[in-house]
Parts: C-alpha cells; sequence; structure tokens
C-alpha cells in the first residue's frame, strides 16, 4: 500500500511539473501567485 501511495505522488509531482514547463512554453498569462501556490503544495505532499 505504501508503494501505490508513493508512486500516485510521484506521478502527481510529475504531472505537475510537466503543467507548469507547458505553461512557461505556451507564455499563458497566468498569476504568479497561483503557480507558487501548486509549487508548495508539491513541496508539501514530498514530505
Amino acid at each position: 500500500m505504501k508503494l501505490k501511495l508513493h508512486f500516485m505522488v510521484f506521478s502527481l509531482e510529475r504531472f505537475v511539473r510537466w503543467y507548469l514547463s507547458f505553461l512557461d512554453i505556451a507564455k499563458v498569462s497566468y498569476p504568479k501567485e497561483l503557480k507558487e501556490i501548486i509549487k508548495a503544495k508539491v513541496a508539501r505532499v514530498k514530505l
């Protein structure tokens, strides 16, 4: 069960990183605050 949870967290982190990099490439006008909130949530999930 622990391994499955770790895999889900890893997949979520990979997806968020891909999504953020996609936003950077697409130069979508996104509020920086939202980006920081997402990054903070990913950092919290890692712990």
